[in-house]
């Protein structure tokens, strides 16, 4: 006779203070991490990311890839928040969601982005962003949750 041992590791959830730090620590990290591949593409690589905005073209500024990563991170937190209450299972929605929306996210360069380069740079800095925003979002959710309308 055999017996198979299972065993489940229970994922760590960050919760509470330390779950809304690292929220909070998202938005930052996006932040950096979108400015920081900026800098690189214009820097070392000396891509020109520019795009339309209405009717004008212009060079996209280091405080616009900024601010856009952070309300992002923190529009992620409301996302979040809202998935934590409503699903059954929090952090699976919360990777549906989120991934959806970075995907749908990449048709914005591609619209409005002047030129290859910059479609592909400003495409990477959304990746990069999503690529910080996503995980450290779900580390805050549950795996299981309480179902509530």
């Amino acid at each position: 006779m055999t017996t198979t041992n299972t065993t489940t590791r229970a994922s760590a959830v960050i919760t509470g203070r330390k779950g809304a730090l690292t929220r909070g620590g998202a938005a930052i990290g996006a932040s950096v991490a979108a400015l920081a591949a900026w800098a690189l593409l214009t820097g070392p690589l000396d891509l020109v990311l520019r795009a339309r905005t209405g009717s004008e073209i212009s060079e996209v500024a280091p405080a616009n890839i900024g601010v856009s990563a952070m309300i992002v991170a923190l529009g992620a937190w409301g996302v979040a928040a809202i998935v934590e209450r409503r699903a059954a299972e929090p952090r699976h929605r919360w990777y549906q969601i989120a991934i959806t929306v970075a995907v749908v996210s990449l048709a914005g360069p591609i619209v409005s982005a002047e030129g290859t380069e910059a479609i592909l740079g400003l495409n990477l800095i959304h990746v990069v962003t999503a690529l910080v925003v996503i995980p450290m979002v779900a580390k805050t959710l549950p795996v299981t949750g309480a179902l509530r309308t």
